[in-house]
């Protein structure tokens, strides 16, 4: 964490790279600079990124539930490549039927399957409905015509 100021043509350049609580202890002296009638432009060198929902499965059916399985949930691989979700990724399953919520990760099922493995498990049962979502970062630039995939399926977990 530092605070580094360069003086060239009258107009300040101020490279902040310290965290919220440290600026604040800093603020004074920009504050200082400003009454001095010196300009200061704050420059962005690392931009902003999104944390953005990228793809979703809408209201799957939980057809069985593994709690002796390692983790996971095991999901259709039409379902998978519908919502471009790959093996291993990440994923957010919020439970309709009851309200819990839990994080995990996806692998490749069999057809038509959603299972939910492992301790997740005791989260849910077959019959309820389920949304899968898997989220991803993107700079600003990259936000330009953005959509995220959603896929809806029927009580069969077809895609509709």
């Amino acid at each position: 964490m530092f605070f580094f100021v360069e003086v060239f043509c009258g107009v300040v350049f101020l490279d902040v790279f310290l965290c919220f609580c440290f600026f604040f202890r800093r603020l004074t002296y920009v504050n200082g600079l400003f009454s001095q009638g010196l300009k200061v432009r704050v420059l962005n060198i690392y931009p902003m990124k999104r944390f953005m929902c990228k793809s979703k499965i809408h209201r799957a059916t939980v057809t069985s539930t593994d709690k002796d399985y390692e983790g996971s949930i095991s999901v259709c691989p039409e379902l998978l490549d519908d919502s471009d979700i790959l093996p291993f990724e990440k994923v957010h399953v919020w439970n309709v039927t009851n309200g819990k919520r839990f994080v995990t990760y996806a692998i490749r099922g069999e057809k038509g399957t959603v299972c939910v493995n492992g301790s997740a498990a005791l989260l849910c049962h077959a019959g309820d409905i389920v949304i899968i979502a898997s989220f991803g970062v993107y700079a600003e630039s990259e936000l330009e015509g953005f959509r995220q995939r959603v896929v809806f399926v029927d009580e069969n977990n077809c895609v509709k």
